[in-house]
């Protein structure tokens, strides 16, 4: 007896569900994965659902911290004020911090008229610092000194490289008073010829 053929409608029905499913034509599935095999598509629906979820709990607990400290929840609306003036305060300390910095311009002619690229090689290799605003690097006046070792203070270049954070942090801690070095500045205390006290303290930032 020749061995019974199977046709391919029962080889069809042995097939898992799931890849049964995965073979229909893409028109005929809808949604926002339509097209995508089912597999793939319900592994994506629940990625989006678990961060409905998430969203949720930390909206919650948004409104529960709210609550505590100030009697009530916020609004979204009132949370999207308060996050645009927290940002509009750090906008506005950003521009203290660099309401003294010279342009690229004046960095080239106070270091002896050296070329245009030469500022940004030396912010690169840290003897220099300086951050991007409005389309201009800004160096803060303070780092130079035209006694000083190629025209810097005395152990800058080393602090730069000391700590571990951004620039406009490294720009922050180095100019604001500091009561580690009795509310002076580390860029006084650098002047002062405390070097190696402004570095352990910068590498102690690092450690912490």
């Amino acid at each position: 007896m020749s061995p019974r053929r199977h046709s391919s409608d029962e080889f069809l029905s042995q097939e898992p569900a799931l890849d049964r499913a995965a073979r229909k034509p893409a028109g005929r599935r809808k949604g926002p994965f339509a097209g995508l095999p089912v597999v793939l598509q319900r592994r994506l629906q629940q990625a989006i659902d678990d961060y409905r979820e998430e969203t949720d709990a930390a909206e919650h607990r948004k409104a529960e911290i709210e609550q505590e400290f100030f009697g009530r929840a916020f609004s979204r609306e009132e949370r999207l004020e308060l996050r645009y003036a927290a940002m509009m305060k750090e906008a506005r300390a950003r521009d203290r911090l660099l309401e003294s910095a010279w342009n690229t311009r004046k960095v080239q002619e106070f270091l002896g008229g050296v070329s245009h690229q030469t500022p940004h090689d030396r912010r690169h290799s840290g003897t220099l610092i300086a951050i991007l605003d409005r389309g201009e690097w800004r160096y803060p006046d303070w780092q130079f000194d035209a006694s000083g070792p190629d025209r810097v203070v005395d152990g800058l270049p080393d602090i730069i490289r000391a700590l571990p954070v951004g620039t406009l942090a490294k720009i922050r801690w180095l100019s604001e008073a500091n009561d580690l070095f009795g509310e002076r500045s580390p860029i006084e205390e650098l002047r002062a010829g405390n070097k190696e006290r402004v570095l352990y303290e910068a590498q102690r930032l690092e450690a912490e």
